[in-house]
């Protein structure tokens, strides 16, 4: 067994162990609850020949356990007794299929922000920006993707000049921004 791939018995993101919730405290967030999660694990992670099976090397999608991962995740959510009304994902493969396991199950569109991807850096795409499928081509794939949503903030390229501390400070405004929504 690949020791990268862990069964789900021994999958540290088990049911209970899924996602991360946070209670908003501030005047304009009061009383709402945000959970974040990553998404499952990585076909890249596991082995070198998904790229002679992917469309983009930059953009892989999640590897078996990855997908087992997603599932439990959208299962933990549904379980909730707080109904979750939004559902936002990073435009690459891997952050939608994890959600589109979520938006099945809790019946939710699905809202692809760019501004809450990873850093677009030199060091990660060594041959410039990375090109994603814009959502009319990703929707063949997840149809809940939600076709009215414009994305908030739209990360430059190279995002490098300070390091991590620009891609962090385009999150908390991509971040600040769809909870004042």
């Amino acid at each position: 067994s690949d020791p990268k791939e862990r069964p789900p018995s021994q999958d540290p993101s088990g049911p209970e162990q899924v996602g991360s919730r946070l209670k908003a405290e501030g005047s304009d967030m009061s009383g709402r609850t945000v959970w974040l999660a990553r998404h499952g694990n990585r076909v890249d992670q596991v082995t070198d020949e998904w790229k002679t099976f992917a469309t983009n090397r930059y953009d892989p999608d999640l590897s078996p356990i990855g997908m087992l991962q997603a599932m439990k995740l959208a299962k933990r959510l549904k379980r909730e007794p707080e109904p979750i009304n939004h559902l936002i994902a990073s435009p690459f493969l891997r952050t939608l299929r994890t959600a589109s396991f979520i938006a099945h199950d809790l019946g939710l569109p699905m809202d692809v922000e760019s501004g809450v991807g990873e850093m677009r850096s030199r060091e990660f795409f060594p041959d410039g920006d990375i090109v994603l499928p814009g959502n009319a081509a990703r929707r063949e794939v997840f149809p809940w993707i939600n076709m009215g949503y414009d994305s908030q903030v739209t990360p430059v390229f190279p995002e490098e000049d300070a390091g991590p501390t620009s891609m962090i400070a385009r999150v908390t405004r991509t971040m600040d921004a769809l909870l004042k929504t």
